[in-house]
């Protein structure tokens, strides 16, 4: 849970639950196509039926188990920069601009990238 959270005991409950919880998992897959966080549910019977969404969507496809598959591939060690949000407001911003025609989206891009990377010198990080 994060430090800023003013109800750090309800939010870490309401995580567990909503990433633990059977019923939570299973509803979050059925009516959100909401694949689990957690190695909990990856073997929940519901999420190999292929007449229930989101597989009956994809033509009822077993697709939770290509998604099994690639979940137990992530690196658990991994971190977002510090400077991500910057990036990630970032991105929205020049794609806003995109979209309403005032970049072309090599523009967008390298302003993205171009403001990206100062901002990651600014806060005193070396980029390569």
């Amino acid at each position: 849970m994060t430090t800023q959270s003013k109800n750090k005991e309800a939010a870490t409950l309401f995580a567990l639950w909503l990433n633990l919880s059977q019923n939570a998992i299973t509803q979050n897959w059925i009516n959100g196509g909401l694949f689990p966080a957690s190695e909990a549910g990856l073997d929940l019977p519901v999420l190999h039926d292929k007449t229930k969404n989101p597989s009956k969507f994809f033509g009822g496809q077993d697709i939770s188990s290509v998604y099994a598959r690639a979940s137990r591939g992530v690196n658990v060690n991994f971190q977002w920069a510090p400077w991500f949000p910057f990036v990630n407001d970032n991105f929205s911003k020049q794609m806003d601009l995109m979209l309403k025609g005032k970049l072309t989206p090599d523009q967008a891009l390298d302003a993205w990238q171009r403001e990206s990377l100062a901002e990651a010198k600014k806060q005193g990080y070396t980029v390569r």
